[in-house]
């Protein structure tokens, strides 16, 4: 329910700032044309991590499972590396 929340939540914001940009391009607003240009690459950049989040939430487990493998050979070379007192590079 969360992540449909957030998704709606940002597509509501983006409609409602592109409309504006959209409005003062037309209506020949000063700078209205790099307002409009900086609202389609905001947009981008909100669905975008609107999208990698709901991702990220979705595939947690393996992610947390990688991550801890990578941690855990990151241990292991380390202590492998201090060998009978003195460091081996």
């Amino acid at each position: 329910m969360l992540r449909k929340l957030s998704f709606w939540y940002t597509l509501a914001f983006v409609v409602i700032w592109n409309g504006y940009t959209v409005f003062h391009w037309l209506s020949g607003q000063p700078n209205g044309l790099s307002l409009f240009l900086f609202g389609i690459a905001f947009t981008v950049v909100l669905l975008a991590a609107t999208w990698f989040s709901r991702w990220l939430m979705g595939h947690y487990k393996v992610v947390d499972e990688k991550a801890n493998v990578i941690l855990t050979q990151a241990k292991s070379k380390k202590s492998r590396s201090d060998r009978h007192g003195r460091t081996v590079y």
